[in-house]
């Protein structure tokens, strides 16, 4: 999902989203779980674009505020 929204980034010419998400780590280490079992039996279809509309928006976001900081 990162790879498509650098792709769309990319295509955009956001070379400040671009230079971001670079520094983003793929792992979410607070959501592995070593201890425990996962258990995927009931998982509904996953809409994989209502998350890349998420991921794009919280970027978004996160560029906003870092761009606020640097205006002040």
């Amino acid at each position: 999902m990162l790879s498509q929204i650098l792709e769309i980034k990319e295509k955009e010419g956001d070379k400040q989203a671009i230079e971001f998400l670079k520094r983003i780590s793929p792992a979410a280490w607070q959501h592995i779980n070593f201890l425990g079992m996962y258990d995927f039996s009931k998982i509904n279809v996953i809409d994989i674009e209502k998350i890349l509309l998420a991921m794009m928006s919280q970027l978004n976001s996160e560029l906003l505020k870092a761009n606020m900081k640097k205006a002040q």
